[in-house]
């Protein structure tokens, strides 16, 4: 009983730590220049695609469903849904980014007090 006992406070000092590890990543990742220019390039890429399809500018070779190729022009309320869902979604990944800080500052306090 009383190794199971340890065997449980180890994975959950694992846990703690690996939780940790992967805040840090996330950090590190969020704030990495190159990580940032490459995820604006992919959204401005996957943008320009949907627009040339939407245009029929790129003469059928783009793999886009016919929803998109048949309706040649967004209307004002889909493109104010499309950026306001794209905000949602910035606001949401932001602070998960945030929680994901306060977490590992609850982790080094909890660290500190038991080392």
């Amino acid at each position: 009983m009383n190794h199971m006992h340890q065997d449980m406070d180890d994975i959950q000092g694992n846990l703690q730590r690996s939780k940790k590890i992967i805040a840090q990543i996330a950090r590190g990742a969020a704030s990495d220049r190159c990580v940032q220019i490459l995820c604006c390039v992919i959204v401005v890429a996957i943008i320009l695609c949907v627009i040339l399809a939407m245009t029929g500018k790129d003469q059928g070779r783009t793999n886009m469903p016919d929803e998109v190729r048949n309706n040649r022009l967004m209307s004002r309320s889909t493109e104010s849904r499309t950026l306001s869902g794209i905000s949602y979604g910035i606001r949401g990944f932001m602070s998960k980014l945030a929680q994901l800080d306060r977490d590992d500052k609850q982790l080094d306090g909890a660290g500190d007090s038991e080392g």
